[in-house]
């Protein structure tokens, strides 16, 4: 089946009456859990960004407070959050909370008491992650900028991994 174009499918949904446009949006969250959860954020996180950070937060130190001590394991539930996180990140779609949920996942990790350093996937995994602060601190403004950066450094010195090549700071 072939989809059709956002212009198409937005001029559809404006013919439509508000009943069969709620009777579709409830097909779709019936259809695919990350519609369901999309939906949620959109009616009712995306008023206090503040919160869904919080909450956000929270369900990522959940997830890795359970981390298992042996390395493929603690890579799949590393890999697992991490997947979480970047849905989370997508649902919100700002720079800020980009930066403020991998910080924090990358903190939370170094908290669950595993060695970051010790396996090569799990040293890129948070190599990755730093990679991706990098680039979208970039993108924001010079305040923002410095702030980030500080926070990055200040995890880097936490977390005593080494410092990468690819930030300017």
């Amino acid at each position: 089946m072939k989809a059709n174009s956002l212009k198409e499918l937005k001029t559809e949904l404006q013919n439509k009456e508000k009943s069969e446009i709620i009777e579709l949006c409830l097909k779709l969250t019936k259809n695919n859990k990350n519609n369901k959860e999309l939906l949620s954020f959109l009616l009712f996180d995306i008023n206090n960004i503040n919160l869904f950070v919080e909450n956000s937060k929270s369900t990522i130190e959940s997830s890795l407070r359970e981390i298992s001590i042996n390395q493929y394991l603690a890579k799949k539930t590393l890999r697992k959050t991490l997947k979480e996180t970047r849905k989370l990140i997508r649902f919100a779609e700002k720079p800020t909370v980009e930066i403020e949920l991998l910080l924090h996942f990358i903190e939370a990790a170094h908290d669950s008491g595993l060695n970051l350093n010790k396996s090569a996937v799990i040293n890129n995994i948070i190599d990755n992650q730093f990679k991706k602060i990098n680039t979208t601190i970039l993108k924001l403004h010079e305040d923002l900028q410095f702030d980030y950066q500080q926070k990055v450094e200040a995890l880097l010195n936490k977390t005593k991994f080494f410092k990468p090549q690819y930030f300017d700071f």
